[in-house]
């Protein structure tokens, strides 16, 4: 047995699915604090937010303005939490846990209560 195969033996796997949705939950309440609009997208340990509230498809969300979004993920760098500005996209590991969800949650309301996300994506 690989190392993989025992990782999803173990339910390793699913854990990593279920941090990655506490994340999108977190952030979209966060945001929904401030009075902007977020759904997010979860596929395994990868999570990308979406700034609105209007239909959740492709057609509308392609359309989107990436400027808010790629603000909001230089900002969360300030704050200690590394992302990828550019790609709208979280990406977790094993080495993630509820605790590290937990902060990058508390980083993203810093970050919303610091700057005006609200007046930008308006």
């Amino acid at each position: 047995m690989t190392a993989y195969q025992k990782l999803g033996a173990e339910g390793a796997y699913e854990r990593l699915a279920g941090l990655a949705v506490a994340l999108g939950q977190g952030l979209e309440s966060a945001f929904a604090s401030h009075g902007i609009p977020c759904r997010f997208k979860q596929l395994g340990p990868m999570v990308r937010l979406f700034l609105t509230g209007g239909p959740f498809d492709y057609a509308h969300c392609s359309r989107l303005d990436p400027r808010p979004i790629n603000l909001f993920h230089l900002a969360l760098i300030t704050e200690g939490v590394l992302t990828l500005p550019g790609s709208n996209d979280f990406f977790l590991s094993f080495a993630h846990g509820d605790s590290d969800i937990a902060e990058i949650v508390r980083s993203a309301e810093r970050v919303l209560k610091r700057y005006d996300f609200g007046a930008i994506v308006r």
